[in-house]
Order: structure tokens, then C-alpha cells, then sequence
């Protein structure tokens, strides 16, 4: 699950974050929580320039990762408080670019992708013994794409992606 929010990252750039699927297999190894799975990621990069011909497009991304982290957790009660980092690998993605009504399919490949990492902290709050729910954010610190997206905007305007999320889980504790 997540959470939709826009972020402006130039004064020609806003990327809108969209509900996405999220799939993991945890397991105890001493005082931490490690695990595998895996991560549908959504999101909407918007563009619009008045400086150059009035051009305004977006591109809808999927991309599928396949995710690993490790979690230290403290328990009070019926809570668990955690926190780690996470390591994410692109297995695949798509792009549907909108420019004048026309939408035009991409497929992007993994090798497109640097290996994501980042910080991952949150909070499980366990309903009964093997039903719960699990709130969680996790602020990427790398570049996403292997190489910067030039706008031909201004002379210096190109960008790269670090990916930040905020996660609403079912947890299943079996």
C-alpha cells in the first residue's frame, strides 16, 4: 500500500506518488528482522514548461523491485518500533508518456536502474497474535537512474529520482 503526495523537485518538475503493492517474507535472525520481497512502485512524473512552446506532459511509471532490508525492532506492549535500511533491485518497468491526449508505451529495463538503497523506519501494531498493521517510510539516499534525464529545458535542468515512500501493511505473523 501507500500514500499519494506531489513533490516538487524543479520549477518544471513535480513527481506524484501513487498506490503501489508491497510483499514480504520476515525472518528473526537474533535481535533482527530480515527479509526478502517484493515491491510495485507508482508514480506520475509531471512537466511543464510556459518558457518553451507551452510543452506539458507526464509519464506514469510502474517499476517492479525485488527488495531485501534489515530492521532492528523494540516492542512496548502490542507495538513493535523498528528501524533499518533496505536494499531494492529494478526487475522491470513500464512508462506511459500523456502529451496532447496521446499516450505512447515504453518498456524500461532493469540495467536502467542503479541499485536503491535507504533508510527504513515504522511502527507494527499487532491486533491479535497473528494479525496486525504495519505503518512504515523509507527515504531512498540513491540515484534511481543509471543516467540523469536531460530536459533541454535550461542548460543545466536535468534530474534523477531517489525514492521515498510511506507504507500502510496488513501484517500476517505466522
Amino acid at each position: 500500500g501507500g500514500i499519494t503526495y506531489n513533490e516538487e523537485i524543479s520549477r518544471h518538475i513535480s513527481i506524484t506518488n501513487e498506490i503501489g503493492f508491497n510483499v514480504n517474507l520476515e525472518k528473526s535472525i537474533g535481535p533482527t528482522l530480515v527479509a526478502i520481497g517484493y515491491l510495485q512502485q507508482n508514480y506520475i512524473e509531471n512537466f511543464n514548461s510556459q518558457d518553451y512552446e507551452n510543452s506539458t506532459f507526464k509519464n506514469s511509471v510502474t517499476a517492479n523491485y525485488i527488495t531485501g532490508y534489515i530492521i532492528y525492532p523494540y516492542e512496548i506492549w502490542k507495538f513493535r518500533f523498528w528501524g533499518g535500511i533496505q536494499l531494492g533491485k529494478a526487475l522491470n518497468a513500464s512508462m506511459i508518456k500523456t502529451e496532447n491526449s496521446i499516450d505512447t508505451e515504453t518498456n524500461l529495463e532493469s540495467s536502467d536502474y542503479n541499485l536503491d538503497f535507504g533508510f527504513l523506519i515504522g511502527s507494527d501494531f499487532m491486533i491479535t497474535k497473528v494479525i496486525g498493521s504495519r505503518f512504515s517510510y523509507y527515504y531512498g539516499i540513491s540515484k534511481v537512474l543509471k543516467e540523469n534525464v536531460d530536459l533541454n529545458i535550461d542548460s543545466d535542468d536535468s534530474f534523477n529520482i531517489m525514492n521515498v515512500g510511506v507504507n500502510a501493511q496488513l501484517l500476517l505473523r505466522f
